[in-house]
């Protein structure tokens, strides 16, 4: 599974709003949902964001575990 299918069945999963994602780092809804479509390739230091957000290891984000 790629790292944009990751990041939004997670967020399904977690019942969060896109919107709410993009503001937490600090990107405009747009360029949150091309991370999510894999049409732009999302900085590590997001990732971090998003796993610290979430609870969650960034090896999982990565794709490293499942």
């Amino acid at each position: 599974m790629k790292i944009g299918e990751r990041i939004r069945k997670f967020r399904e999963a977690n019942n969060v709003k896109a919107v709410d994602l993009a503001k937490l780092l600090n990107v405009n809804l747009r360029t949150y949902y091309r991370y999510e479509k894999e049409e732009r390739q999302i900085s590590i230091y997001e990732l971090i964001e998003l796993a610290k957000f979430y609870g969650e290891s960034l090896d999982y984000f990565c794709g490293l575990e499942d």
